[in-house]
């Protein structure tokens, strides 16, 4: 199985993944493709209240108004198995011509879960992918690619990196 990790490109990875015919995504795997777009409406029920149900009717915050915690609870243990069964060559895409983010983020799902998760001697595959109406503010070998670059030798993970595939 081919993997392919993104962080912010999560439209071009999954046309680039071929919904799971190329490569798999998160999203391509079964729970992640039963939970994907699932509105989290949770509430905490009392053992002594028989009539909860544990879902909040009233209100449903959107997924980037959770708690950091209960979003990371979910995707992030996800994520992390599927980084664990990446064996051989794993990939990432990523892009760096958002000026409010540099490509790599030490505080992705990607660096929390994906890249510490993958197992040693994983060879991994940095996508470039730059929009391509808009400047690129990074390359292969600059910014924060130095430092995913570094993460991932401390891990004994060899980095490839190419910049706009066809």
């Amino acid at each position: 199985m081919q993997i392919l990790f993104y962080s912010g490109t999560s439209g071009v990875a999954h046309e680039f993944s071929n919904q799971g015919r190329r490569f798999v995504t998160l999203e391509d795997t079964r729970i992640g493709y039963l939970v994907d777009g699932l509105n989290w409406c949770g509430v905490a029920c009392h053992r002594s209240n028989k009539t909860c149900d544990g879902i909040n009717y009233k209100e449903c915050p959107h997924w980037s108004e959770l708690p950091e915690a209960a979003a990371e609870a979910f995707w992030g243990g996800a994520s992390a198995k599927l980084a664990r069964s990446a064996v051989g060559e794993a990939r990432v895409m990523i892009t760096s011509t958002n000026p409010e983010k540099p490509a790599y983020r030490e505080n992705s799902f990607f660096a929390k879960f994906e890249l510490q998760s993958m197992p040693v001697d994983t060879k991994l595959k940095v996508i470039l992918a730059n929009e391509p109406d808009k400047e690129a503010l990074e390359d292969c070998n600059s910014g924060s690619l130095l430092q995913l670059k570094e993460d991932a030798a401390k891990k004994g993970i060899s980095v490839t990196c190419e910049e706009n595939p066809p």
